[in-house]
């Protein structure tokens, strides 16, 4: 969330032009909710809320503010799975789960997780859990 509205409102006008961006994740910084809700209903693009939905209580807190783009899951450090599955089988809303760089086995249970909710959200959007490059585990150690 680093970009000022201006540069948000570029970005989000050319990711329309070439018409090849899934989403625009977080743009501004999380103090600056109202202007992505603003920017939200101004463009094509959608936008997913990162890291001001960390938890269960700010993904309610914005849904009710009128939320309807992506948000953005961290299922690892989100909170309580049990919210989250109840809040999915009762709000119809539009998520993308990803990574925090979990171990083997904490990105096992996330995307169980993320597996389990997918026939409750809104549209089918691929996981964003490609980090295991970024780790040298043996995978013996985890079966």
């Amino acid at each position: 969330g680093g970009l000022t509205f201006e540069e948000a409102k570029q970005w989000l006008e050319i990711s329309e032009n070439i018409n090849l961006i899934e989403f625009i994740e977080q743009p501004l910084p999380v103090d600056k909710f109202e202007e992505m809700l603003e920017l939200s209903y101004q463009h094509l693009t959608p936008i997913a809320l990162d890291e001001s939905v960390a938890n269960f209580s700010k993904m309610q807190q914005y849904y009710q503010q009128g939320w309807r783009g992506i948000f953005s899951i961290k299922p690892a450090i989100f909170g309580s799975p049990s919210q989250l599955r109840n809040f999915c089988q009762n709000h119809t809303i539009d998520v993308v789960f990803s990574s925090v760089f979990e171990t083997k086995v904490g990105r096992k249970s996330a995307l169980q997780l993320a597996t389990e909710l997918q026939p409750n959200i809104l549209k089918n959007r691929a996981f964003g859990f490609g980090i295991t490059h970024w780790f040298d585990e043996q995978e013996e150690i985890w079966q």
